[in-house]
């Protein structure tokens, strides 16, 4: 190697180094960098909707007690149908706080501990957050054992 291919390339490794720490598009250090000014433009109407913030969404209505019927004797739970297609029932137990989905009628296994006060049903509707939750033992309050709905 020559000492002036050496030297091109010591000035072209510091040439690199200097232009990744400070970025292609960034100023060199020390330069004076101009400001504009303007004069102050009213805020967009856009601003004033504050488009970042999110969308409240509408609950669902508290489900129809009076249209369900849970029998103890075979632990059976029924719902009414839902009148948009797209919503589903859901079942949140102690073990599942969240709910999982439940068919219209739902029946609980013989081994499972139910709580009657703690097993609660609500559905849920596409861009609506769920409905209020209603205890199984509300809704066996409101109707007793009466014969299922067809």
């Amino acid at each position: 190697m020559t000492t002036t291919w050496m030297a091109h390339a010591g000035l072209a490794t510091i040439a690199v180094a200097a232009a990744s720490a400070t970025g292609c598009d960034a100023p060199p250090r020390g330069a004076v960098t101009e400001t504009a000014t303007t004069e102050a433009r009213p805020p967009s109407p856009l601003a004033a909707t504050n488009q970042t913030a999110p969308i409240s969404r509408p609950a669902a209505p508290k489900p129809d007690i009076t249209l369900m019927a849970y029998d103890p004797v075979n632990r059976t739970l029924t719902l009414y149908e839902l009148p948009d297609r797209s919503s589903r029932w859901m079942l949140a137990t102690t073990s599942v706080p969240t709910g999982v989905p439940v068919e219209r009628e739902h029946q609980f296994p013989q081994d499972m501990d139910l709580d009657l006060d703690q097993t609660t049903v609500f559905y849920t509707v596409p861009n609506n957050r769920p409905s209020p939750a209603v205890p199984i033992r509300e809704i066996l309050e409101a109707g007793g054992q009466r014969a299922f709905l067809p």
